[in-house]
């Protein structure tokens, strides 16, 4: 019976990088889209208006999360060695 001991790959490190990289991204980009929803938000008649606020509820929890689920992503990424960075450009 043979015991194959494997250490951890230098490249899967850094895929993992990467995908953290392109995760963050996409958040981004969902954030991005939800912003023209509280712009449109903005826009009332008078004072504060009630469809303002029917329009800004939903929209503001998606903003929240998605925010957070960066925000751990990048704490994650500067978490990692400097080395496992290196030829990412």
């Amino acid at each position: 019976m043979t015991i194959l001991i494997v250490a951890p790959v230098p490249s899967a490190r850094k895929s993992f990088i990467a995908l953290g990289m392109r995760r963050s991204v996409t958040l981004a980009r969902l954030n991005a889209v939800q912003l023209g929803g509280m712009a449109q938000a903005a826009v009332h008649e008078q004072e504060r208006s009630g469809a303002a606020w029917t329009l800004e509820w939903p929209i503001l929890p998606q903003v929240m999360v998605a925010t957070g689920a960066s925000l751990r992503r990048a704490s994650d990424l500067m978490a990692s060695p400097p080395s496992a960075w290196h030829g990412l450009g």
